[in-house]
């Protein structure tokens, strides 16, 4: 019989110790912080437009606050930059501790890649509003432009929880087969879940009614201020002992004790 190779998967850094992230990994989690400061910025900062309000509205809400809204998403852009060095963070943490082929921490990195290319879209189309269709508008009288722009800006709100809640669901599952994760964290997170699904059903009624506005408020004050605190904080410590989901389901029979 020949020995086993294959190299386990323990966690290691760059400064040698086990279990115990480098200071590039760390910071790279700490951007899930930023991430979370600047998105409440932008919010802070956005006007109060509802999703059904006329174009007129629109325009002089963009008008009025020109380069106010320029500003504010171009805060949002950059909220990005950060979000995509957390997720190369958490995807590490949770690809050691799945082991096998690693398909859920793939998921869960592609869903906040996923969340970040709609963001992508909401911030550009309000962009193009305030830069030059709204001003345009008030000139030529067109709000053709005007309605079609704010209605993908407002409507992306209920498509980026789709990528994001599957992210979140990807992690649910490996913290509960392999406790990468305190359990309480799975739990959090399939709360959110069906909070996000359940908000995802204001598409077909966008106007701020009770159908949107609570289950919107649930999963986006828990995701911004417990559960990307959270996972934040973990990636920062020291990894848990985590049972490895392929430790007995991925051996060889040249591997496997006899």
């Amino acid at each position: 019989m020949q020995p086993n190779t294959t190299p386990e998967l323990v966690p290691r850094t760059g400064d040698g110790g086990v279990g115990q992230p480098d200071r590039l990994e760390q910071a790279a989690a700490l951007g899930g912080v930023v991430f979370a400061l600047l998105t409440l910025l932008y919010i802070a900062l956005s006007p109060q437009v509802d999703p059904a309000a006329s174009p007129r509205a629109v325009v002089r809400a963009y008008t009025e606050h020109r380069t106010a809204a320029l500003f504010w998403n171009e805060i949002f852009a950059v909220s990005n930059f950060f979000y995509l060095f957390f997720l190369g963070a958490l995807y590490h943490r949770l690809r050691r501790a799945e082991g096998g082929t690693g398909w859920l921490a793939l998921i869960a990195f592609t869903g906040g890649l996923g969340l970040v290319l709609t963001h992508v879209v909401e911030t550009l189309s309000a962009q193009v509003l305030a830069w030059h269709v709204a001003p345009d508008a008030v000139s030529s009288g067109d709000l053709s432009s005007v309605r079609v722009l704010f209605d993908l800006n407002s409507l992306t709100v209920y498509y980026d929880v789709i990528p994001n809640i599957a992210s979140i669901t990807a992690v649910v599952i490996l913290t509960l087969r392999t406790g990468v994760f305190p359990r309480w964290l799975a739990w959090f997170g399939i709360g959110m879940t069906a909070a996000g699904l359940v908000m995802t059903l204001g598409i077909t009624h966008p106007q701020q009614g009770a159908l949107t506005l609570v289950p919107e408020n649930v999963y986006a004050l828990a995701w911004l201020f417990i559960y990307l605190p959270a996972l934040v904080f973990f990636l920062v410590r020291p990894e848990r002992p985590a049972r490895n989901a392929a430790s007995v389901t991925d051996r060889s029979p040249a591997t496997a004790p006899r």
